[in-house]
């Protein structure tokens, strides 16, 4: 199979680094910038290349989960300092492998479909497939943070691929390494295998035997249901999901302000009639999240058209997926498409029951619904064109050679084309920048270094995962899930909070030495009038900003005097051993 398609594989990797490149060059080697997700919840990464690093930091414990949960993914981690010199170049250089192997995947997916429809421009139409997936994984943040979401692309093309080649086996052996490496992908394949076992059940109603409904993707799903049950509850069962402590129930989270509208991550707070229900990235349907989630609306719209096509111009059925099954010719219903679909919906609204058991139901719809829509239009466009380009009437325009060229390769040429052009200003990597200048002063502090600031300051944020320091509070970190990892989260920034706008330089001072601060980052924008008129931070933080401004208006605030004493500068990193 590879060798067949060597030079169409050739191309795709040429393309899928290129697009890479786009997005890279220029910050590939920098340091000082990181993937907004990353610097959340992979900071502590760096304790594998410096295990001195981080000690006693309070926030370890939450984000630990995150790799130890996945073990092939930590494994790859693991790797990484016998391989580059820091955990954010790694991060870069996985995130490049995973682009290229999603296209790749993604073509012999295309290639596959056309295939079993007989298709001599079948590596064709694959290979624009492909570079149209190489644009559209870096217009979200899924392949760029080089989490365990980012496998969730491959991980679907290649399960659609083994299921339109029936093969059975191997495509379960696939759904048990995505348990060990992607859970939502894991979730997803095992929802489409779950729906072609159910509908090839069906089929043998009301003569089904017994050796025929124990296949082997019933021993699959049943191998697979309990490896997952045996990984999460006994191997990794002390392990939480976020936090140290007593996981919050659904019904007790709902009335907390951290997840509601105004919260660190509004989860709940949205109605299905309001725009944020569809918009929203946590709860939601995702669209309007990213750009390219426009690419959703615009397949349903041109599926639509396509079936008024079908059924008044062509005379034909009206099922879209007809045209495009395997060999085995199953219903449209049993399309892998299709059992894609029914899979993200189907966990979609069991993630809204089950919450927080399988996380948030907008991880189940946000991959899924652009993979669907983008390999659904150029299976739209293939058929559509194929049905014109036999039309007789063309003949007179046409010979059959020319037809054969202009309405049979053109077309996917045009929408690779035109897809290019317009998606690649769309990019959206989430990539951020520390300050250099505060980054230089930061890594210069001892090792066992705590850094304060106001928690919406950019540089607290990206502190620990490019200057390798811990950081006491800050807005990325403000929310969790159990008890008393969020009682301690709440205490930190009221104490944070009240540091900063802290009328003495004793009160001030106080409040430091008891938290164990050792460098505080003042900087003007959180001193200046706009802000103080009408200061905000998160729920339920916002009523103490509010009362500390206040006070504040009366007294001074001690940070924002030294500020004042330094002239013109617009941040200042005070080490409190200079203060004493």
């Amino acid at each position: 199979m590879f060798i067949k398609n060597r030079i169409n594989l050739i191309l795709v990797i040429l393309f899928s680094l290129f697009i890479c490149y786009l997005n890279l060059s220029g910050i590939f080697l920098d340091d000082s910038v990181v993937q907004d997700d990353f610097r959340q919840s992979f900071y502590w990464i760096w304790k594998l290349w410096d295990s001195s690093l981080f000690e006693n930091c309070f926030f370890i414990d939450m984000y630990r989960s995150h790799l130890v949960r996945m073990p092939i993914l930590n494994l790859i981690y693991n790797l990484g300092p016998f391989l580059v010199k820091s955990p954010i170049l790694y991060s870069k250089i996985l995130a490049v492998l995973i682009s290229v192997l999603t296209s790749i995947s993604a073509y012999f997916m295309m290639n596959s479909f056309m295939n079993s429809r007989k298709e001599v421009k079948a590596k064709f139409i694959a290979l624009m497939f492909s570079f149209v997936v190489s644009v559209m994984i870096w217009c979200t943040d899924h392949v760029s943070v080089a989490h365990s979401r980012s496998f969730i692309w491959m991980g679907l093309f290649i399960f659609l691929l083994l299921e339109n080649e029936k093969k059975d086996f191997l495509k379960s052996l696939w759904i048990f390494v995505l348990l060990l490496l992607s859970p939502f992908a894991f979730l997803l394949c095992l929802g489409m295998q779950f729906f072609s076992w159910l509908f090839n059940l069906l089929k043998l109603f009301p003569r089904s035997e017994l050796k025929n409904i124990l296949d082997i993707n019933f021993y699959a799903l049943a191998f697979n249901t309990l490896a997952v049950l045996f990984l999460y509850k006994v191997i990794f069962s002390d392990v939480a999901t976020q936090g140290v402590g007593t996981e919050f129930s659904r019904s007790e989270m709902e009335l907390l302000p951290e997840f509601n509208p105004g919260g660190r991550h509004p989860i709940f707070g949205v109605s299905i009639f309001d725009y944020a229900f569809w918009s929203d990235a946590h709860w939601g349907f995702s669209i309007g999240t990213y750009e390219v989630s426009v690419m959703v609306p615009v397949a349903i719209v041109s599926l639509i058209v396509f079936l008024l096509l079908k059924k008044f111009l062509f005379r034909d059925k009206i099922f879209v997926f007809c045209d495009s099954v395997s060999p085995a010719k199953p219903s449209w219903l049993q399309h892998p498409l299709s059992l894609l679909f029914y899979s993200s919906m189907s966990l979609y609204f069991a993630a809204m029951i089950t919450f927080p058991l399988i996380f948030l139901p907008s991880r189940y719809i946000a991959n899924s619904s652009l993979v669907l829509a983008v390999t659904g239009l150029f299976l739209l466009i293939h058929s559509c064109f194929r049905r014109i380009a036999s039309l007789e009437s063309l003949s007179v325009f046409f010979d059959y050679s020319r037809r054969e060229f202009v309405l049979k390769k053109l077309p996917y040429l045009l929408f690779a084309i035109i897809f290019l052009i317009v998606y690649s200003n769309f990019f959206q990597p989430r990539f951020v920048q520390m300050d250099k200048e505060i980054l230089a002063i930061a890594k210069q502090s001892p090792k066992d270094s705590l850094f304060a600031a106001h928690p919406k300051l950019a540089a607290i944020n990206a502190l620990s995962a490019t200057a390798k320091r811990r950081v006491f509070i800050n807005h990325e970190w403000s929310m969790a899930y159990t008890k008393e990892s969020l009682d301690e989260i709440r205490r930190r920034n009221i104490e944070n909070l009240k540091m900063i706008y802290a009328p003495t330089r004793e009160e001030f001072l106080e409040i430091a030495h008891r938290e164990g601060i050792t460098h505080v980052i003042a900087h003007r924008r959180f001193y200046t009038k706009q802000y103080l008129k009408n200061p905000k931070y998160l729920e339920p933080y916002n009523e103490l900003l509010r009362k500390l401004v206040e006070r504040g208006q009366s007294e001074g605030f001690y940070l924002q005097q030294y500020l004042k004493d330094r002239g013109k500068l617009k941040w200042v990193v005070i080490g409190l051993g200079d203060l004493k």
